[in-house]
């Protein structure tokens, strides 16, 4: 099912991101230092931001004093940003197995359309990460705030709300069979580190588990 809108969705993400940059730069931190993840990732660490978009949150995971870290989207962001940049879906992505030692999506992992999609993600995500890696997920809550933030649209001169405003029955849709479907719960080959969730967000964190060193184990 494509986006209604993805071009100037497209346009006014770009344009909002150049004219509130000091605010998402605040705002990306925010949720890096929510999710955790310095506390848990070494400085020498590979890391992939899936759904990058034009990399703010890539830009806060380097401010931080991470170097080696990738991002992947599907729309063409490579001739606006300074890092290593694959064009691609998280549903087939073209990286090598065990490729990172973390992945990261924010807010992006709702934007699938079925169980399907959400199952061949989980996939590719297992194959690409190295063993005891870790995936940090950041999502939206289908809560009152979205509500707010719809209405809020038609009152603040801001284009990016007008522009969300025009895809918000798809954003409503995608949201409604995440949390309905809730893909990210029992997962095969991860165990869940941590969990939090509020008003606005939730945060998950998994760990890939490594059968290799059970079965030896074992």
């Amino acid at each position: 099912m494509p986006i209604k809108n993805q071009t100037s969705w497209d346009n006014a993400f770009k344009e909002s991101s150049n004219k509130y940059r000091k605010f998402l730069d605040l705002l990306y931190a925010k949720r890096l230092r929510r999710l955790g993840i310095c506390d848990r990732l070494k400085f020498d660490s590979s890391v992939l931001e899936i759904g990058c978009g034009d990399g703010s949150a890539i830009k806060a995971i380097k401010k931080c004093g991470y170097e080696n870290v990738w991002g992947i989207d599907i729309v063409d962001y490579e001739k606006v940003i300074d890092f290593p940049f694959v064009k691609g879906s998280m549903t087939a992505m073209s990286f090598r197995d065990n490729s990172f030692d973390s992945l990261i999506l924010i807010n992006a992992f709702h934007h699938l359309i079925s169980e399907e999609e959400y199952a061949m993600a989980l996939k590719e995500m297992n194959r690409c990460l190295k063993p005891n890696g870790f995936i940090f997920f950041h999502e939206p809550s289908n809560t009152f705030f979205r509500k707010f933030l719809y209405f809020t649209s038609f009152v603040l001169p801001v284009k990016v709300l007008k522009q969300w405003r025009l895809r918000s029955d798809e954003e409503k849709e995608e949201l409604s069979l995440f949390w309905e479907k809730n893909p990210l719960k029992n997962i095969v080959g991860f165990k869940l580190v941590q969990s939090l969730r509020s008003w606005k967000s939730a945060c998950l964190i998994l760990q890939k588990i490594d059968l290799t060193h059970e079965n030896t184990a074992l």
